[in-house]
C-alpha cells in the first residue's frame, strides 16, 4: 500500500492547480487553490508566494505584500518574494524603490529571465524609458530564444517598423505567444493595415478568449477592416464577410461581442462614444447657460467653452492619425526602390517641402493667403509627423549603453541656470521690461491684441508666468513632502507643466504681441495666424493637463481625508 502523500506534496500539488487556473483567468478559483495550499503547509514559502502573486494579481496589493514580506524575512535571498514587492513598489508609484528591488532580484536569480523582464518593466513604468529599452536589450542578448524578451523589446521601441521586428522575432520563436500576436496586431491597427490587424487579433483572441482587451482590439480591428473594405452592413453582412474572408470562429467572436451590431460597436468604441456624449452635452450646456443672467453667463459660458473647443481638434487628430498611418505604408514601399532613389521619393512627399512651397506661394501672393493657409496648415501636421518618426527611428538607433548621460548632464544645467536666474525678483523686473516694451510699440505701431484698457498684454503674460513659476516651486516642495508616493508623481507632473505652461504662455505672447505688432503691414504677416495656432492649441493641452492633474490631487487628498475620518469614528466606543 503506497505512503500517504506528505502536507509538502499536497501543497505542491495545490500550488500546482492554482497556477494552472491562474493561467486561464479564474482568479479566484486560484486564490482558493493557493490558500488551500498555504493551510497544509503553512512553513511552505512556495504556497504563500503563489497566493501572494494570485493577491496581487486580483488588485489586492497589501495582503501580497505581507506574504512576499514574510518570505523575504525567512528566506532572505527569494527573488520571486523581491519580484512580488517590486511589482508592487511599481504599482503604488514608489519607482526608485521598485527598481532597487528588482536590481535585488537580478542579483539574487543570478540574472534568469523574469527578473530581467521585471527590472526592463519597472524602469519604464518610472517613465525612464531609455533604461527600460537598455535592460530589454541585456535581456535578449542573455536570453536569444525567448520569445517574450522580444515582446519586451518592442514595448520598449519608439518607430513602430522597429516594433513590429521585434514582435515578427517573437513570434518566429514562439508562434503562438499571445502578446507578441496582440502587440503586432495593435501596431498593424496604427499603420492602418487592418486586415494583417484583424488577423493578428483574432489569434490572440484564440489564445486567450476570456482576455476583454483583446476581445476589444479584435472588435475594433473587425470594424475598421469592414468599414474601409466597403462590406459592412448592419445586420448579417458584417459577420458575413468576416466568415468569408476569416473564417466562421472568426465571425462568431465577432457576433460574440454584443447580440446586435449596436451593441457590438458600444463594445469596440465605447471610449470614443462617451467622449462625445461628453462633449455634446457640455454644447448643450452652453446654451442653455447662454439663457442664464448675464453675470452668470459671462462665467459659466468660458468655462465650458475650453472644454468643448479642445473637443474640436478630436477629429482632426484622428484624421492625421489615419493619415499618419497611411504614410508609414507609403514610406514603407518606397524604401524598397532603393537608397538615391527612395531619398528622394520620401522628400517629395514629406511635410518640409509642402510647408517650403506654401510659405513661398504665401509669401509671393499675400493677397491670397485664405488659399494658402490651409495648405501651410496641413504642411505643418505633416512636417511634425515626420520630426516625430525622424526623432524615433534616432532613439532606436543611437547607442543605449549609457542610458541617457547626455540628458540628465543637460538637465542638470538647466535646471541650475533656472535656479539662478529665474527668482521672483527677476522675473518682476522682465514683466516691467515688457509692460515699458510694449508701451513703447504702442506709439510706433497700432495695437493688436492689447490686453484690459491701460494694461499691456505683455504684463499679464508676466504676471501668468509669474503665476505659474510659483505653482511650480509649490509642486516641487510637495513631491519633496509627498516622497515617494503616488501623489508625490503627481505634483512633480503638475509642476512641470506648469513651468511648460508658462514658456507656452510667452511664446505666444511674444508672437502675437510683438511680433505681430513688428511686421505690421509686411507679407508676413499673413503667417503670424497659423504661427499662434501651434502654441494656442498646446497651451489648451497644458491647461487641459493641469486641470486634470488638480482634480486628480485634491480627488486624493479628499479621500484620504475622509478615511482618517472613518479611521477616527471606527476608533470611538
Amino acid at each position: 500500500m503506497a505512503d500517504a502523500p506528505t502536507p509538502r506534496q499536497r501543497a505542491d500539488a495545490l500550488v500546482e492547480r492554482s497556477r494552472a487556473l491562474a493561467a486561464i483567468g479564474r482568479w479566484k478559483d486560484a486564490e482558493a487553490q493557493a490558500r488551500r495550499a498555504a493551510a497544509e503547509d503553512p512553513s511552505h514559502t512556495r504556497a504563500r508566494l503563489q497566493l501572494a502573486y494570485v493577491l496581487a494579481q486580483l488588485g489586492r496589493t497589501d495582503e501580497a505584500v505581507e506574504l512576499a514580506r514574510g518570505v523575504l524575512a525567512q528566506e532572505p535571498g527569494s527573488a520571486w518574494a523581491m519580484r512580488l514587492l517590486a511589482n508592487a513598489d511599481s504599482v503604488r508609484g514608489r519607482h526608485a524603490e521598485a527598481i532597487e528591488m528588482a536590481r535585488q532580484a537580478v542579483r539574487a536569480s543570478d540574472g534568469d529571465a523574469l527578473s530581467r523582464l521585471l527590472l526592463s518593466t519597472v524602469h519604464q513604468r518610472a517613465g525612464d524609458l531609455i533604461g527600460a529599452r537598455v535592460e530589454a536589450e541585456a535581456l535578449v542578448a542573455a536570453f536569444p530564444d525567448w520569445a517574450d524578451g522580444f515582446v519586451r523589446l518592442a514595448q520598449t521601441r519608439h518607430s513602430p517598423d522597429e516594433a513590429v521586428q521585434a514582435y515578427r522575432e517573437a513570434l518566429r520563436l514562439d508562434p503562438e505567444n499571445d502578446d507578441a500576436l496582440a502587440g503586432l496586431a495593435g501596431q498593424s491597427r496604427a499603420m492602418a493595415r487592418y486586415r494583417d490587424a484583424v488577423e493578428l487579433a483574432w489569434s490572440a483572441l484564440r489564445a486567450d478568449v476570456a482576455d476583454r482587451g483583446r476581445q476589444r482590439l479584435f472588435a475594433r480591428s473587425a470594424w475598421r477592416w469592414l468599414m474601409l473594405s466597403r462590406i459592412v452592413s448592419p445586420t448579417r453582412g458584417a459577420a458575413r464577410a468576416l466568415a468569408d474572408t476569416f473564417g466562421e470562429p472568426c465571425a462568431r467572436a465577432f457576433q460574440a461581442t454584443g447580440a446586435h451590431a449596436a451593441a457590438r460597436l458600444w463594445f469596440a468604441f465605447r471610449v470614443e462614444a462617451i467622449v462625445l456624449a461628453v462633449w455634446l452635452a457640455l454644447l448643450a450646456a452652453i446654451g442653455v447657460a447662454t439663457q442664464l443672467p448675464d453675470a452668470v453667463s459671462e462665467v459659466v459660458v468660458p468655462l465650458l467653452a475650453l472644454p468643448v473647443f479642445i473637443g474640436l481638434a478630436v477629429p482632426f487628430f484622428v484624421f492625421f492619425g489615419f493619415i499618419a498611418a497611411a504614410r508609414r505604408q507609403l514610406d514603407a514601399r518606397l524604401q524598397r526602390l532603393g537608397r538615391p532613389l527612395s531619398w528622394l521619393a520620401r522628400a517629395a512627399v514629406s511635410g518640409v517641402l509642402l510647408m517650403a512651397l506654401s510659405i513661398a506661394a504665401l509669401l509671393a501672393w499675400p493677397g491670397a493667403a485664405g488659399w494658402w493657409t490651409w495648405p501651410l496648415l496641413v504642411a505643418i501636421v505633416l512636417t511634425v509627423q515626420d520630426l516625430v518618426r525622424w526623432r524615433d527611428a534616432w532613439r532606436d538607433t543611437r547607442p543605449t549603453t549609457v542610458p541617457g548621460q547626455t540628458r540628465r548632464a543637460l538637465a542638470r544645467w538647466a535646471d541650475a541656470h533656472a535656479r539662478r536666474w529665474l527668482t521672483p525678483p527677476r522675473l518682476a523686473a522682465f514683466v516691467v521690461a515688457a509692460a515699458a516694451a510694449e508701451t513703447a510699440l504702442d506709439r510706433w505701431a497700432p495695437a493688436a491684441g492689447a490686453g484690459a484698457p491701460g494694461v499691456p498684454a505683455m504684463a499679464w503674460a508676466g504676471a501668468l508666468a509669474l503665476a505659474c513659476w510659483g505653482g511650480e516651486r509649490l509642486a516641487r516642495w510637495r513631491t519633496a513632502a509627498a516622497g515617494a508616493a503616488p501623489r508625490g508623481a503627481h505634483w512633480h507632473e503638475l509642476g512641470r507643466t506648469l513651468m511648460a505652461l508658462a514658456w507656452t504662455v510667452a511664446a505666444f505672447t511674444a508672437l502675437g504681441v510683438l511680433g505681430g505688432r513688428v511686421v505690421a503691414g509686411h507679407p508676413v504677416e499673413a503667417l503670424w495666424p497659423v504661427l499662434l495656432l501651434v502654441p494656442m492649441v498646446g497651451g489648451a493641452w497644458l491647461v487641459y493637463r493641469v486641470a486634470r492633474l488638480v482634480l486628480r490631487l485634491a480627488a486624493g487628498a479628499t479621500a484620504e481625508g475622509l478615511r482618517g475620518l472613518w479611521r477616527r469614528g471606527a476608533r470611538r466606543p
